[in-house]
Protein backbone atom coordinates (compact mmCIF):
# COMPACT_ATOMS: atom_id res chain seq x y z
CA UNK A 1 0.00 0.00 0.00
CA UNK A 2 2.75 2.56 0.83
CA UNK A 3 3.81 1.92 -2.54
CA UNK A 4 0.44 2.60 -4.36
CA UNK A 5 -0.24 5.51 -1.78
CA UNK A 6 1.45 8.50 -3.94
CA UNK A 7 -0.40 7.58 -6.98
CA UNK A 8 -3.74 7.74 -4.83
CA UNK A 9 -3.18 11.18 -4.50
CA UNK A 10 -4.06 12.17 -8.06
CA UNK A 11 -6.03 9.44 -8.12
CA UNK A 12 -9.47 8.98 -6.48
CA UNK A 13 -10.63 5.50 -7.75
CA UNK A 14 -7.03 3.96 -6.32
CA UNK A 15 -7.63 6.40 -3.13
CA UNK A 16 -11.29 4.08 -2.71
CA UNK A 17 -9.82 1.20 -3.86
CA UNK A 18 -7.10 0.95 -1.25
CA UNK A 19 -9.36 2.12 1.39
CA UNK A 20 -11.89 -0.81 0.58
CA UNK A 21 -9.02 -3.13 0.66
CA UNK A 22 -6.71 -2.53 3.70
CA UNK A 23 -8.49 -4.14 5.91
CA UNK A 24 -8.93 -7.32 4.18
CA UNK A 25 -5.25 -7.20 3.13
CA UNK A 26 -4.41 -7.07 6.47
CA UNK A 27 -6.58 -9.80 7.66
CA UNK A 28 -5.18 -12.07 5.16
CA UNK A 29 -2.22 -11.31 5.94
CA UNK A 30 -2.48 -11.84 9.76
CA UNK A 31 -4.00 -15.48 8.55
CA UNK A 32 -0.91 -16.71 6.73
CA UNK A 33 1.91 -15.47 9.08
CA UNK A 34 -0.41 -17.37 12.15
CA UNK A 35 -0.48 -20.53 9.51
CA UNK A 36 3.36 -20.41 9.19
CA UNK A 37 3.83 -19.09 13.05
CA UNK A 38 1.52 -22.69 14.28
CA UNK A 39 4.53 -24.62 11.37
CA UNK A 40 6.98 -22.80 13.03
CA UNK A 41 6.38 -23.90 16.54
CA UNK A 42 5.35 -27.43 15.79
CA UNK A 43 9.24 -27.53 13.59
CA UNK A 44 11.26 -25.72 17.12
CA UNK A 45 9.04 -28.82 19.18
CA UNK A 46 10.23 -31.35 16.90
CA UNK A 47 13.94 -30.09 16.99
CA UNK A 48 14.35 -29.59 20.89
CA UNK A 49 12.81 -33.39 20.83
CA UNK A 50 15.65 -34.13 18.33
CA UNK A 51 18.00 -32.64 20.71
CA UNK A 52 16.88 -33.86 23.49
CA UNK A 53 17.35 -37.28 22.18
CA UNK A 54 20.71 -36.87 20.84
CA UNK A 55 22.59 -35.59 24.05
CA UNK A 56 20.93 -35.25 27.42
CA UNK A 57 23.37 -32.06 28.04
CA UNK A 58 21.31 -30.53 24.46
CA UNK A 59 18.00 -31.91 26.30
CA UNK A 60 18.86 -28.90 29.33
CA UNK A 61 16.27 -26.03 29.06
CA UNK A 62 17.19 -23.34 26.52
CA UNK A 63 16.45 -21.54 23.21
CA UNK A 64 16.42 -23.26 20.29
CA UNK A 65 19.55 -21.17 19.27
CA UNK A 66 20.96 -21.22 22.85
CA UNK A 67 20.70 -25.31 22.23
CA UNK A 68 22.62 -24.97 19.20
CA UNK A 69 25.35 -22.80 20.14
CA UNK A 70 25.64 -25.70 22.79
CA UNK A 71 25.81 -28.49 21.06
CA UNK A 72 28.51 -26.54 19.05
CA UNK A 73 30.67 -25.73 21.96
CA UNK A 74 30.44 -28.77 24.14
CA UNK A 75 31.77 -30.51 21.20
CA UNK A 76 35.32 -31.30 21.71
CA UNK A 77 36.91 -30.15 18.48
CA UNK A 78 35.58 -27.12 17.87
CA UNK A 79 37.16 -23.81 19.02
CA UNK A 80 34.91 -21.44 17.53
CA UNK A 81 31.31 -20.95 17.36
CA UNK A 82 30.14 -17.69 14.77
CA UNK A 83 26.40 -16.16 15.88
CA UNK A 84 24.27 -13.38 14.32
CA UNK A 85 24.43 -10.13 16.42
CA UNK A 86 22.30 -7.73 14.48
CA UNK A 87 19.87 -7.73 17.34
CA UNK A 88 20.45 -7.02 21.43
CA UNK A 89 18.09 -9.43 21.94
CA UNK A 90 20.70 -12.02 19.91
CA UNK A 91 23.23 -11.15 21.85
CA UNK A 92 21.20 -11.49 25.23
CA UNK A 93 20.34 -14.94 23.74
CA UNK A 94 23.63 -15.79 23.33
CA UNK A 95 25.24 -14.50 26.41
CA UNK A 96 22.61 -16.54 28.53
CA UNK A 97 23.79 -19.63 27.22
CA UNK A 98 27.51 -18.68 27.95
CA UNK A 99 26.28 -18.01 31.62
CA UNK A 100 25.92 -21.77 32.03
CA UNK A 101 28.91 -24.63 32.27
CA UNK A 102 28.64 -28.25 30.17
CA UNK A 103 31.48 -30.64 29.64
CA UNK A 104 33.43 -30.09 26.45
CA UNK A 105 33.28 -33.93 25.36
CA UNK A 106 33.62 -36.04 22.47
CA UNK A 107 30.01 -36.05 20.76
CA UNK A 108 30.66 -38.17 17.90
CA UNK A 109 27.55 -40.21 18.60
CA UNK A 110 25.20 -37.46 19.64
CA UNK A 111 25.83 -35.88 16.06
CA UNK A 112 25.06 -39.48 14.29
CA UNK A 113 21.47 -39.12 12.25
CA UNK A 114 19.28 -41.60 14.10
CA UNK A 115 16.46 -42.89 11.73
Amino acid sequence: MDFLQPHAIENPMLSKWMSAHETVLREVFEAVGSFYAEMVRRRVRELKRALAVADPDWAKPGTLSQKAVRALRTTRGISAVLVGMRHPDYVEDVLEELRHHFPVTDRKKSWEIRR
